[in-house]
């Protein structure tokens, strides 16, 4: 059994800063881990950087302005298929 951690936007901006620390190799840096966690209607900051971040089973929007914002499929990560854009 999935459980689905819902986190706010402001817990999602303090992983992203920690996780761009990580990515610096700050000694106080966290990998972000977005495991199992519903991330449908946060916003990510524009150019932020999630390489290495981890996103085993979680929910993210669907929304086809996020296709067209990052210029890449936005895919359903329960399922790890590319979403039907009908």
């Amino acid at each position: 059994m999935i459980i689905v951690k819902i986190i706010t936007q402001e817990e999602l901006n303090e992983i992203i800063k920690l996780h761009g620390k990580w990515l610096n190799n700050e000694k106080d840096g966290i990998q972000a881990d977005f495991s199992n966690m519903d991330l449908t209607g946060l916003s990510f900051p524009d150019g932020v950087d999630l390489r290495g971040a981890i996103f085993q089973d979680a929910a993210l929007s669907t929304d086809q302005d996020l296709e067209r914002k990052y210029q890449q499929p936005i895919f359903d990560f329960y399922t790890r298929r590319k979403l039907d854009k009908n």
